[in-house]
Order: C-alpha cells, then sequence, then structure tokens
C-alpha cells in the first residue's frame, strides 16, 4: 500500500521536494488512511519525497457532542503522531440556513474555505503548501455515475483528477489509485482505529444511495465494475485534455471581449468539428454571464443554431444575457429581448 501510493504520487507530480502537505483529517477510515499512508512515506521515502505534514480537520457543527468527539479524536491521533492539527469550528447548520442551501452544500462551502484559509496562512513560509485529500475509487466511481445522471459532458465523466486547482488551492488525491477495501485492510494491519459519521449510511443522500444501493448492483454483474468506471474515467480525462487544449486554441483564434460585449466570429466558428462548436459557444456564454452554473446544452445549442442564422436575429440566455446575430459576428451582451 506504502509503494503504491508513493509511485502514484510520483507519476502524477502530486508533491514538490520542501512543500506542505496539509490532510483533510476528517477522522473517518479514509483520511486516517492518508495521513499513516503520507506518514509513512515521508519517513520512509525522504530521499524521493522530502516534505512538512500537516492535518486540517473541519468540525461542522452538525453532530453535537459526536463531531466534537470526532475533532477530539483527530486530534488525539496527529499529537501521537506528532503532525501539526489545526481544527477549524464551524456552524453549516446556520449557514445553510442563511444562504437557502443544504445542508451538504453547506457542508462543502465551508470546509473548501477552511482548507483555503490553511493555505493563506501557509504561503508566509517558504514551502509550497498543497491540500491532500482522500478520495478513493468509490469516491471517483460515484462521481462518474452522479455526473452521468446529471447529463453531464465528458469533463464531467473523467471524474476527479490526482491533482486539480480550486480558488488557487491545488488539491492532491494519492489514494485514487486504492479502494475502499484495500484502505480498509491497511487500517487493520496498522491496527489503527477511526470514527464513523452516522450520516454515511443515509441513502437520503444521493451519494450514499449509490453506494449502497447501486454498487452492489453492478457489482453482482461485474466484479471489478469499480475499477473498470475508473479506467474509463482516467482514458476519457487524457481525451478530454487534449480537446480542452484544442478548444483554447479554436477560442483564442475567434472570441475576444470588448466593452462588456462578447464577440464571435462566424466564418472560423462555421468550420470547426461540431464537439468544437459546442465548447466554443459554451466558452462564450461563460465570458458573458461569468457563470457556468444553469447553463445547459439548450442554451448552447441555441447559440450554435444563431451563428447559421440570418443577421438580426437575437436570443435571450441565463443571466440575462442576449446573443445576436450581426453580420460575419455574434454578439453577446447583458440585456433582455423580446423575440
Amino acid at each position: 500500500m506504502i509503494k503504491r501510493t508513493k509511485d502514484y504520487i510520483l507519476e502524477n507530480k502530486m508533491i514538490n521536494n520542501h512543500s506542505t502537505v496539509l490532510v483533510a483529517l476528517s477522522g473517518g477510515a479514509d483520511s486516517v488512511c492518508l495521513l499513516l499512508l503520507l506518514n509513512e512515506i515521508k519517513r520512509q521515502c525522504a530521499d524521493e519525497l522530502d516534505f512538512a505534514l500537516e492535518a486540517v480537520h473541519v468540525e461542522h457543527g452538525i453532530r453535537g457532542a459526536e463531531s466534537r468527539e470526532d475533532a477530539r479524536f483527530a486530534s488525539d491521533l496527529c499529537e501521537r503522531l506528532n503532525i501539526p492539527c489545526h481544527v477549524h469550528f464551524v456552524d453549516v447548520p446556520q449557514y445553510a440556513a442563511s444562504h437557502g442551501l443544504g445542508l451538504e452544500e453547506a457542508a462543502r462551502i465551508l470546509r473548501y474555505e477552511a482548507f483555503e484559509k490553511e493555505i493563506e496562512q501557509n504561503q508566509d513560509n517558504s514551502r509550497q503548501a498543497v491540500v491532500a485529500v482522500a478520495h478513493h475509487m468509490e469516491d471517483n466511481a460515484e462521481t462518474v455515475l452522479f455526473q452521468m445522471l446529471r447529463g453531464s459532458g465528458a469533463k464531467g465523466l473523467a471524474g476527479m483528477h490526482p491533482v486539480s486547482v480550486k480558488n488557487g488551492v491545488t488539491y492532491i488525491r494519492p489514494l485514487l489509485s486504492a479502494t475502499r477495501a484495500q484502505i480498509e485492510d491497511y487500517l487493520k494491519e496498522k491496527g489503527q482505529a477511526f470514527v464513523t459519521d452516522a450520516t454515511n449510511t443515509d441513502t437520503a443522500y444521493s451519494r450514499n444511495k449509490l453506494r449502497h444501493d447501486v454498487f452492489p448492483l453492478l457489482l453482482q454483474i461485474n466484479d471489478r465494475a469499480i475499477e473498470h468506471i475508473n479506467e474509463s474515467a482516467g482514458q476519457l480525462a487524457v481525451m478530454n485534455d487534449f480537446y480542452e487544449e484544442q478548444l483554447k486554441e479554436a477560442c483564442d483564434s475567434m472570441v475576444s471581449k470588448k466593452e462588456g460585449r462578447v464577440i464571435l466570429e462566424i466564418s472560423r466558428f462555421e468550420s470547426l468539428h461540431p464537439a468544437l462548436k459546442s465548447g466554443v459557444a459554451r466558452e462564450c456564454i461563460h465570458l458573458a454571464s461569468g457563470r457556468l452554473k444553469d447553463i445547459t446544452s439548450t442554451h448552447i445549442g441555441a447559440l450554435v443554431k444563431l451563428a447559421g442564422q440570418q443577421s438580426g436575429r437575437k436570443i435571450n440566455l441565463p443571466y440575462g444575457i442576449i446573443a445576436e446575430k450581426s453580420f460575419g459576428e455574434v454578439i453577446l451582451f447583458a440585456g433582455r429581448c423580446d423575440d
């Protein structure tokens, strides 16, 4: 397990020498396993990976005494391992109520805010800091299936990346090469306890329903279903990286933004492959609105269709954006039309 994780870290260039790795430590099996593995890799493989190790625990304020006990467990574990532990106390129910969010979404937002604060504080040090999260194969398979059910495109179906950047923070996922069973076996071998969040078995949460109801059915059909989903996601990720490179080149050559208006040059746009047309149209809407949430294939298709229509035609797009065909261009700007 140690060698596989170390090799996966090196293969995906997750950790630079002389950096700081902050483990997102919930106290559950996955994050505890990740902390122990990184601590062993740090100790045994200093010639290949030289890094400082710390932990971050977020107490969400959802489960009362139980979650406070989880925070105590995380702190005690880190103290025993001589690893600095930073505990953040947040009020997820209050944040969810004041922002009109579900508990799951509110918890995710506040959790990432805590990570960002820790990274900001680490900027005073000479070491580069990254956050290590304990997503594994089942987590990735859940993401792929969840995105599929939502009608996601290739990017969503590519699942989680070994390394990703969000709001300027680099997140690494050293356990994406491991299954939950392998994680539990490692902890059993080490005699290491962990905490169990009761909400993980609540199938009212979509991801839990996938894990507890859907996965067992898939494994009955093929006992390597989880691995195969991860393999397919990895192949899609490689293809999507190539597509994103081509899309950037296309956008750079035919899309511009002037005085708050996004301008798409039609002559070049019309010669594109349909896959790139959709991507360029999506990026135009993104540039005009500043957001991608609620942008669907219907909106993208309408913009692609508009490019082939006569001059003067207009369509409404989300967030009060108008797209207008004007001779050799499609222009996107804020406003509403009555067409």
